[in-house]
């Protein structure tokens, strides 16, 4: 009996994902981390395994390497489609390529090509992040886990097929870490609600380590409190420019607090079910101890649909409070479904609020953020004349959601896990939510400025802002910060700068400012020149390996999946995700079901030049009419109007259908054969499978045709989903040693058969065509 070693999944598969480790250290407001992946493949197949997995929000990627079979390498920045192909290639010559790609929603996916069986990689990744003083705190988030999202993550998330996001109820990750805290920020009150540490004093600072192993499924959060927030400068030379971060840290004078005028808007989905609705409902409980009869607000949750306690906003009478409001909080529970967060932003947006809130309504939501469709999400956001203040529950909340639509808005953002206080994190929201607004909001810089990032739309009292900007000429004086309070100037400016010689200064001064360039090319080329993952690049390595040790064939793909997140949807209760497709289930299926032949008498072939071989197989005794065959149903009797057309019966199956159900089966095998099973069963009785039939000469040359179909299908129809790359590189292996000339025979032998395909139909045909297909189709049927 084989004894398994490692993590299984709930197949009872190994995970090549062994463990996952985080070595932190926090100077200032500076974060660098490096992450260690580390993988072995204790299965008997090369795999490709396939990693996504999130970045705390505003963090820059500084460094992607592996440790593999004793060697250490390094990835370089490549423009995406050159990495991918680069990327491709190392598979197909049977080397060892290892990519790192960025989504537009704060998450990275690492692709760790042809790892043979006992071999291990670590995948070192390093990062840095700037943080913010927050009304006297720091706040350290390291989002270990992807939550389940609502929403479809390839079209509203952009995220690639074999990139997506599932969770596995059963798999565990170890997950170990260290936390070195450095100079001032070591004299705070420093605390980990997220997991018990033991701390020890170093030298300079102090260290944090998880006092036991933990796992992949919350965050990890260091909170350091008690501290005073500073504003300083940093600077760098930068081929022959210079890159600056100034960050200001403003105090706002103390005025009499504003009447809230607010619109609540509480996420009561599915995913909200136990830890997270419990702290939803703490904080509107706390929320409503703090107001007064001078405000407004109004009340609202939502799920798959939005419920408003009134299509206004509402003074908080102490009646108002007691029989509305509160009985609304007491009634709020995880049972609406799933999360349409945008349909309850519209909606909630459209409750009127009295002309007095001249300058825009202000939006308290608290959600989880567990959804795909943030961009749209945002986008709506921005134009909607409306703060949004967001608390993010939970113990691994939507980040990049929640920090943009803050951040986009004027308003701010708290993510408060179940074992922090909500009370304390409602109370500094409330505080924002009443200072006065700023406005005329700017920088004033010493010399001339090459570029600078955008200022925030709010200045909130004892909070950083922080702006990146390259100058061209050595700065000897500091920025200052300008804004207005009723008519009010007001400034703040740091003591003096700080030169960085590190190198890290500018490369992340590049990495916000690839964010906001509008052109593709550019950012392209400044991503390129800095090496930075972005949008338009990807990093990659390739491991040579000797020729002897090369991989064999194609490896299969293990998509690495998250953990549940602890208390998601309640205690854990995660519903299980559906099994798309399954090799096994897939042939049990068919053992109830004749084969099909490949060869003519049994599966007709409407167009061959020679019926020889397929007469020959039908006696003349078992002949006695031609309406004993079973016509074909594309050719059986219709409208005998030549200019009748028929529809293909595989218009049920549309051309674009086939190449979906093609990536998404090309993500669970490797063999190529098992794929043109699953998709002959959907056309053994039509059309298609016909043309099929009529072009190969063999049952061995079945999967060659289709994959000339698939490929022609990609290429040819206007409109027509994408192949994947997985998809692609199946494809590639059929075809890549057939001669250009067949290629070009047979996509136009598929032109002719298909004149007036579509992404939704594949066409149609004249009537005088099917006669003619009837005719041939007895003749050879008969051998005449």
């Amino acid at each position: 009996m084989k004894t398994k070693t490692g993590l299984e999944n709930e197949y009872g598969q190994n995970v090549s994902l062994k463990s996952v480790h985080l070595e932190g250290k926090l100077e200032g407001l500076l974060l660098t981390m490096l992450v260690k992946q580390r993988y072995l493949n204790d299965s008997d197949e090369t795999i490709e395994a396939s990693y996504t997995f999130p970045a705390g929000w505003g963090a820059n990627l500084m460094g992607f390497g592996v440790e593999l079979n004793g060697k250490r390498m390094q990835a370089v920045a490549l423009a995406k489609k050159k990495a991918e192909k680069k990327y491709e290639e190392a598979i197909e010559s049977g080397d060892t390529p290892v990519m790192l790609e960025k989504s537009p929603l704060g998450l990275y996916t690492a692709d760790l090509g042809n790892l043979k069986p006992g071999e291990e990689a670590v995948i070192n990744i390093e990062y840095a992040q700037l943080l913010r003083f927050e009304k006297g705190r720091v706040r350290i988030t390291v989002p270990t886990v992807i939550g389940e999202r609502y929403g479809d993550e390839v079209s509203d998330g952009h995220i690639a097929p074999h990139q997506t996001v599932d969770t596995d109820l059963l798999v565990e990750y170890p997950f170990t870490a260290t936390l070195d805290i450095l100079g001032q920020m070591a004299q705070g009150n420093i605390a980990c609600p997220s997991h018990q540490v033991d701390v020890e004093q170093i030298e300079g600072g102090t260290r944090l380590r998880l006092a036991k192993g933990g796992l992949l499924d919350r965050d990890f959060i260091v909170t350091v409190e008690e501290l005073k927030g500073e504003s300083f400068v940093s600077a760098s030379e930068d081929d022959g420019a210079y890159a600056v971060v100034a960050s200001f840290c403003p105090k706002l004078q103390e005025k009499e607090p504003t009447p809230l005028g607010l619109k609540i808007l509480v996420d009561c989905s599915g995913s909200m079910q136990g830890d997270s609705i419990e702290q939803a409902q703490e904080a509107m409980h706390e929320l409503i101890l703090r107001l007064t009869e001078q405000d407004m607000v109004s009340y609202s949750k939502f799920g798959s649909k939005v419920i408003h306690t009134s299509n206004q906003l509402e003074k908080c009478t102490p009646r108002y409070i007691k029989n509305v409001l509160a009985k609304a909080v007491h009634d709020t529970a995880a049972d609406l479904g799933g999360t349409e967060l945008n349909q309850a932003l519209t909606s909630t947006f459209k409750i009127s609020f009295t002309k007095a809130y001249t300058e825009g309504c202000d939006l308290l939501l608290i959600t989880d953020g567990d959804v795909w469709e943030i961009e749209e999400i945002v986008k709506q956001a921005k134009i909607s004349n409306h703060r949004i203040f967001a608390i993010g529950v939970g113990s691994a909340p939507a980040e990049s959601l929640l920090k943009d639509l803050a951040e986009q808005t004027g308003g701010a953002c708290e993510l408060v896990t179940p074992s922090e206080s909500i009370s304390e994190a409602v109370l500094r929201m409330t505080q924002r939510i009443r200072s006065a607004r700023t406005s005329s909001i700017a920088i004033h810089w010493e010399g001339e400025v090459l570029w600078q990032s955008k200022l925030p739309k709010q200045v909130f009292s004892d909070e950083t802002i922080h702006v990146h900007a390259r100058l061209k000429k050595k700065p000897t004086a500091t920025p200052t910060l300008r804004w207005t309070v009723e008519n009010v100037l007001n400034e703040e400016s740091a003591p003096s700068i700080d030169w960085n010689s590190t190198g890290a200064l500018p490369r992340m001064v590049a990495g916000a400012e690839i964010t906001s360039i509008t052109d593709e090319k550019a950012a392209e080329e400044l991503a390129l020149k800095y090496q930075l993952a972005s949008k338009y690049t990807n990093l990659l390595l390739v491991h040579v390996r000797e020729e002897e040790e090369k991989a064999e064939g194609l490896p299969k793909l293990q998509k690495i999946k998250q953990m549940s997140a602890a208390g998601w949807g309640g205690l854990g209760t995660v519903e299980q995700p559906r099994v798309l497709y399954s090799i096994s289930a897939s042939r049990i299926l068919r053992t109830g079901t004749d084969s099909v032949a490949f060869s003519a008498s049994s599966a007709p072939a409407v167009w061959r030049s020679s019926r020889t071989a397929a007469a020959s197989r039908i006696s003349d005794s078992s002949i006695h009419d031609i309406d004993d065959f079973e016509i074909p149903a594309f050719l059986r009797k219709q409208d005998d109007s030549s200019t009748s057309p028929i529809v293909f019966d595989e218009d049920s199956f549309t051309p674009e259908e086939m190449l979906e159900k093609f990536n998404e089966l090309s993500l669970t095998t490797t063999k190529f054969s098992d794929i043109t099973w699953e998709l002959m069963e959907r056309v053994s009785k039509g059309y298609v499978w016909k043309v099929l039939c009529e072009m190969a000469s063999s049952e061995d040359e079945m999967d060659v045709y289709w994959a000339f179909l698939l490929r022609w299908l990609s290429n040819e129809v206007a409109g027509i989903v994408s192949l994947t790359r997985h998809s692609q590189r199946l494809l590639n292996a059929q075809i890549a040693n057939i001669e250009a000339s067949l290629v070009q025979d047979v996509e136009e032998q598929l032109a002719q058969a298909f004149p007036t395909i579509s992404k939704s139909s594949w066409g149609q045909t004249p009537a005088t065509e099917r006669r003619s297909l009837l005719s041939r189709f007895k003749k050879l049927m008969t051998g005449g």
